[in-house]
């Protein structure tokens, strides 16, 4: 005679195991919302620092306008702290009867003590820490008699040389508009300079 074995279910093992399903559904839903909203906020943090405020666009469009120079930059003074990001508009007017291509480059010139005491060991490498992606920028084929607005922008960095930390100054750059098949500066080297406080 064969018995009959009866097969019994442990539901406490899978109870647990349930469990644990459960939570890592929610965890994986939670870890993936705090990754979209992240990512959406770092996506959106670049264009707010790049755009330039209406008072300095208006300025840069009267003084291309209204007078006869081809590059402006209306503010060439910023105060900034360490690790603060200031930003300067700069216009570009091509008077040509045809389209130009321009570039622009940026790069240390010199620094003072609040004191104007020359600042000697700044290093131009760490310079262009502070410059990041506006050391050198491609404004494109800029159209005959068009004005166009870029912004600048000088991030004040922790150092400025590998190991002397940023002093209180005033820290100049020159900004050169370039045609891009001649080489040739257009409209003037101009200077803005970041007061670090």
């Amino acid at each position: 005679m064969v018995k009959s074995r009866k097969i019994t279910f442990n539901r406490k093992g899978l109870e647990l195991s349930m469990s644990v399903l459960i939570m890592l559904i929610i965890s994986i839903v939670i870890f993936s919302y705090s990754m979209y909203f992240l990512y959406n906020l770092m996506r959106e943090t670049p264009a707010i620092e790049r755009t330039l405020d209406q008072q300095t666009a208006q300025a840069i469009e009267q003084m291309l306008s209204q007078g006869t120079e081809l590059v402006a930059i209306p503010y060439h003074s910023k105060t900034a702290e360490i690790g603060e990001t200031v930003i300067y508009g700069l216009g570009v007017r091509n008077v040509n009867n045809d389209a130009k291509n321009f570039k622009i480059e940026m790069e240390f010139s010199k620094a003072f003590t609040q004191d104007m005491k020359i600042i000697s060991n700044v290093d131009s490498r760490k310079m262009e820490e502070w410059l990041g992606t506006n050391k050198r920028l491609d404004l494109g084929s800029v159209k005959a008699k068009q004005l166009v607005k870029e912004p600048l922008g000088i991030t004040v960095g922790e150092y400025i040389s590998d190991t002397e930390l940023t002093v209180p100054g005033i820290y100049i750059f020159t900004v050169k508009v370039l045609d891009s098949t001649t080489r040739e500066v257009y409209g003037g080297v101009q200077e803005v300079n970041v007061k670090v406080e």
